[in-house]
């Protein structure tokens, strides 16, 4: 066989290689496309599935990050005694890295006006309505995917600041391996040697290059991915969104030249681990498409940042609003909101993190003293309670049937613990807890505060003194407060500034029932002592523990003649 006919033979090899393996792209391209579709129908209104590993939760706040501290938002404090993050996590249902972290800046940031608020359940029952139209965006969204390891948003910054490359050492060795393929077509028998040294040489460099690179890589990759999504739904088109459509044609505009030939531009994208994607892989490594293409539209994304960050906002916000749509559809009833007014007024209002709930009421205009035993639901309802105001202010929809309230700035001091890191003891960190709300209310803001056991840290007659004027304080003017306490004697002296509820129990037998139902009026049940008796405390020190309350209360001393300390 002559050298022409071998070479011939060898590109008839490639030639059917390469059909080979476009025809195996584009059926596993419909395989994946039938089994996201089959996903987004079943997933929605359902329980999210999404599972976290650690570290998740830091990567998702980096939009938050990034914005920093552009007007209100739930500061660390408020969000961890909420559990936030638990909360987030049962309510994210997003499809995408950009949807995920715009989601939970979007719960971090309640909005202090409605107009927003408006827009974002409109998007939610338009999505809700419109099954097709939701279907559509989702599986763009499924499409763009998700990064695990890293904040897309923060490496935009980081994309930005990235210094300017030269590209031609790799468009170097793109050319001189072209060259060695031709060089083989001509002459199999030496070309062979110098494909293969060529080979050696472009797979090392690439290699080193990708470890220094292969986040900013894969972030720019992801938004190549995002924008071709984008231009694939504004084909569609779809009523009802046309206003985000043309906005983000425009401002795609200065992007056309990203989705040429983004087929060489996937490295680390949805694969499946197939053939044929595992050739295109070996093709990136050999000619240094993905370098070369990243390199020459690096300049270009930091001339056009702002129209990326747009498009960014709008992706997000969609990708936000179709995951509330099935996180309201999830709940057992919701309602929507009545904001601006002077009272807080919620009717069954349940936690959302909890199953088989037990809904409450509570109809007020300014303060609350909840009483009551441990476990019998107070710290429950001051989250449930703080959380209707976090939902109505950011989606637009609350785990109750009816709720009306205002436009608050949320704050709580509920679970704090010692930092024995910074060594301040839990008062220090309780009374700078405090302050915080307390200057907001200076500041003449609406506050909406919840409270469980204030001053808690400190010794009785103090605690009793202090609390009673910080809550005075935090009954002001345009100030909602809920404040849970063991101190009965706050409900007296509280008592024309705060109105009394209270959580109680029944001791039957053997076994201690909560109703978890709030009731008016304080709480008159003392089962602590009796509590002991049932878990097992030796009959000695529970009788003895009785006759002590019961001297107080009679005469005032824990022991006669000494006053209670």
């Amino acid at each position: 066989m002559s050298s022409i006919e071998q070479s011939l033979v060898v590109v008839g090899v490639l030639l059917a290689v390469i059909v080979l393996l476009f025809v195996k792209l584009r059926r596993d391209e419909k395989k994946r496309e039938e089994r996201f579709l089959r996903e987004i129908r079943g997933s929605y209104g359902k329980d999210p599935l999404r599972e976290y590993a650690p570290g998740d939760m830091e990567k998702i706040a980096g939009y938050y990050r990034k914005k920093g501290t552009e007007g209100f938002a739930l500061d660390d404090i408020t969000w961890n005694d909420l559990d936030m993050d638990s909360v987030y996590q049962c309510m994210n249902r997003c499809f995408s890295s950009i949807g995920e972290e715009y989601f939970y800046d979007l719960l971090r940031r309640p909005k202090l006006s409605g107009e927003e608020i408006e827009e974002r359940i409109r998007l939610e029952d338009y999505f809700e309505q419109h099954k097709a139209e939701r279907e559509e965006l989702c599986l763009s969204l499924r499409h763009m995917g998700k990064i695990r390891g890293f904040s897309v948003t923060e490496y935009m910054d980081m994309l930005y600041d990235l210094e300017k490359r030269s590209r031609l050492v790799h468009v170097a060795l793109a050319l001189l391996g072209t060259a060695s393929i031709v060089w083989l077509c001509v002459d199999a028998r030496t070309g062979i040697l110098a494909f293969l040294a060529m080979l050696g040489v472009n797979v090392g460099t690439y290699y080193r290059q990708m470890g220094r690179d292969r986040a900013y890589i894969r972030c720019f990759l992801y938004l190549v991915g995002l924008l071709e999504e984008v231009k694939r739904l504004q084909s569609k088109r779809p009523a009802g969104l046309e206003t985000y459509m043309d906005e983000l044609g425009r401002a795609c505009k200065s992007f056309d030249s990203f989705r040429r030939h983004v087929y060489l531009l996937k490295t680390g994208q949805n694969l499946t681990g197939s053939i044929a994607e595992s050739i295109l892989d070996y093709f990136r490594m050999f000619f240094h498409v993905d370098i070369i293409k990243f390199y020459s539209m690096l300049d270009t994304y930091q001339k056009n940042r702002g129209q990326m960050e747009r498009i960014v906002e709008i992706i997000g916000l969609l990708d936000a609003m179709q995951s509330a749509a099935s996180w309201r559809c999830w709940l057992p009833y919701r309602a929507k909101p009545e904001l601006g007014g002077p009272r807080y007024q919620v009717r069954e209002l349940y936690h959302p993190l909890l199953e088989d709930a037990v809904a409450n009421d509570i109809d007020t205009g300014g303060g609350v003293l909840i009483t009551g035993s441990n476990a019998s639901g107070k710290s429950t309802f001051l989250k449930s309670s703080a959380l209707c105001a976090v939902f109505a202010q950011t989606v637009g929809a609350v785990p109750a049937r009816e709720y009306q309230g205002g436009y608050y700035e949320i704050y709580t001091s509920m679970a704090l613990r010692d930092d024995l890191g910074s060594g301040e003891s839990y008062y220090i960190k309780e009374i700078k807890a405090m302050k915080r709300i307390l200057d907001r209310i200076a500041a003449g803001a609406h506050v909406l505060c919840m409270v469980d056991e204030v001053l808690r840290g400190t010794n009785t007659v103090e605690r009793i003194a202090a609390s009673t004027e910080v809550l005075k304080t935090l009954r002001g003017q345009d100030t909602i407060c809920f404040a849970a306490t063991h101190d009965i004697e706050l409900t007296y002296l509280l008592e024309d500034i705060y109105e009394n509820y209270h959580f109680t129990e029944e001791v039957r037998e053997d076994e201690i029932y909560f109703s978890y139902k709030l009731l008016k009026g304080r709480s008159t049940s003392r089962n602590a002592i009796r509590l002991l008796a049932l878990i097992g405390y030796g009959e000695e020190l529970v009788e003895n523990a009785r006759k002590r309350a019961q001297r107080f209360l009679e005469h005032g001393t824990w022991t006669e003649g000494y006053p209670i300390q």
